[in-house]
């Protein structure tokens, strides 16, 4: 029984020692985004109106703000050194949840721990760590769900049903991109693979799921959509109005196609979106607050509902008129979704303070190209394209591609034919295969922070294959 825990308190181990070393070269936990990040409520409405705050949030799903709001409250002095010891305590449950995800896929436990300690060190972990947003909590969230998926395929726990309910829950919650359609996919998966277990997945899950549903249905009654967040049309926009050129953008609008406000950049302030919406004045703070203290626009005042549903409509009506820009923002997508993870400018001032350690892992990830000139993109697409395909991580493209037909192998075999280790693979290939579509095929800008929350799941098709490889390459004794 003791030796069964060397392995996690190495890792755990190893954990504290690395977070050490990182504050002594220098990283900081970053709480600044709390004052001015788009989707976070006014700190001051989450410290006075609370609860009202954050029943009127529509801009999206509420479990952050919630946190957020609470922590605020408990440790008015000291809310920053609270935000950062709950995000080192996730940190460290991440770290763990990736060791048993592996050993429950059937990894030996020395590969476990050293892909573990190796992903929880790595200086991107590290920077989104010390960063305040949610990043990082939903990819600890999905590293449990994994954990508690694969323990239910191999014992059918209602326990584990529930806890897999929760934490994938707890990420549509948390981060809309994670929808109410994920969820259901991910159940719907789940009884497919075991039918005989049907009643019991059912009940199990059944209060996470209705609490979800019960948020989507708040949003449909108050704000008209059935979502956990209203800000679809403003995404959206960006990967489809953002992408035209400015010729096509007046073109489509003196032809009737998009409206005046699509001549506007997508998440302008309300100054300029009130020549063309109501602004309706509710008495409710977190709905008619035009700018917070900090001079940033309030991105939940009720307005922006109606501005992102006619955002929306033209977006798709671009999508039809201009399918090439469309293509365009897509090939951004993945462009931005296979760079390192530290190359994001939220978390750039502690990756200055590590910059040795993020350029040597960038190169580990394959990358060693670091410059693209974007005024090519429309001079000279051929160099342009050229020259983003060269700053990829081609490694990353290489374990994506590799956990993509793992997964579709596995689930080609069908249910009757799918081993253990077919079943415990298939929510992480689903998981991967479903945030690698949505968020490049709805949304361009910080693809690559979307990817890091799938890169502890891929760690598990990775770990199989390498343990598999090994297993091939021994050498076995003929029997006597």
């Amino acid at each position: 029984m003791l030796a069964r825990w060397v392995m996690p308190a190495v890792v755990a181990l190893a954990f504290v020692l690395s977070r050490i070393l990182y504050r002594a070269l220098g990283v900081g936990f970053d709480a600044t985004p709390l004052s001015w990040f788009w989707q976070y409520i006014d700190p001051e409405l989450l410290r006075s109106a609370f609860g009202q705050s954050i029943w009127h949030l529509h801009s999206q799903p509420p479990l952050m703000n919630l946190y957020l709001g609470v922590v605020l409250r408990l440790f008015p002095a000291h809310f920053v050194g609270a935000f950062q010891t709950t995000f080192l305590l996730l940190g460290l449950a991440a770290a763990l949840g990736i060791y048993f995800l592996l050993v429950e896929a059937g990894v030996s436990p020395t590969l476990a721990a050293v892909l573990a300690v190796l992903f929880s060190a790595c200086p991107a972990t590290v920077l989104y760590e010390n960063w305040l947003f949610y990043t990082y909590p939903v990819a600890c969230f999905l590293v449990w769900a994994g954990l508690f998926w694969v323990r239910f395929m191999k014992q059918a726990s209602a326990r584990d049903v529930v806890g897999f309910s929760a934490c994938a829950v707890a990420t549509a919650l948390t981060w809309s991109l994670f929808h109410l359609v994920w969820v259901v996919l991910a159940l719907g998966l789940m009884v497919w693979l075991r039918p005989g277990q049907r009643r019991r997945v059912v009940l199990a899950c059944a209060v996470p799921v209705a609490v979800l549903l019960f948020w989507y249905g708040k949003n449909l009654v108050m704000f008209g959509q059935f979502t956990g967040s209203t800000w679809f049309g403003l995404s959206f926009s960006k990967i489809t109005n953002g992408m035209l050129w400015f010729e096509e953008r007046n073109e489509l609008h003196s032809r009737g196609v998009i409206s005046d406000l699509s001549l506007l950049p997508p998440f302008s302030d309300l100054d300029k979106y009130g020549r063309y919406v109501p602004l309706p004045a509710t008495g409710i703070p977190a709905l008619d607050q035009r700018l917070k203290p900090s001079g940033v626009p309030n991105y939940n005042n009720l307005a922006y509902v109606t501005v992102s549903r006619r955002l929306g409509q033209d977006a798709f009506r671009i999508l039809r008129a201009r399918p090439a820009a469309y293509l365009r923002g897509v090939a951004e997508s993945y462009l931005t979704f296979f760079l390192p993870a530290s190359v994001n400018l939220f978390v750039a001032k502690n990756g200055r303070r590590i910059r040795g350690l993020t350029r040597a892992s960038e190169y580990l990830s394959g990358r060693f190209v670091f410059a693209v000139n974007r005024q090519l993109r429309r001079t000279d697409p051929g160099a342009y394209y050229v020259q983003a395909l060269s700053n990829l991580g081609f490694v990353l493209v290489a374990i994506y591609l590799l956990a993509f037909a793992m997964g579709l192998r596995r689930l080609l075999r069908g249910r009757d034919r799918a081993t253990a280790a077919d079943t415990a693979l298939l929510f992480i290939w689903l998981t991967v295969v479903y945030g690698s579509l949505a968020g490049n095929l709805l949304e361009v800008g910080e693809n690559n922070r979307f990817r890091f929350v799938l890169d502890p799941l891929v760690l598990v098709p990775v770990a199989v294959a390498i343990q598999q490889w090994f297993a091939r390459r021994r050498p076995t004794r003929p029997r006597p």
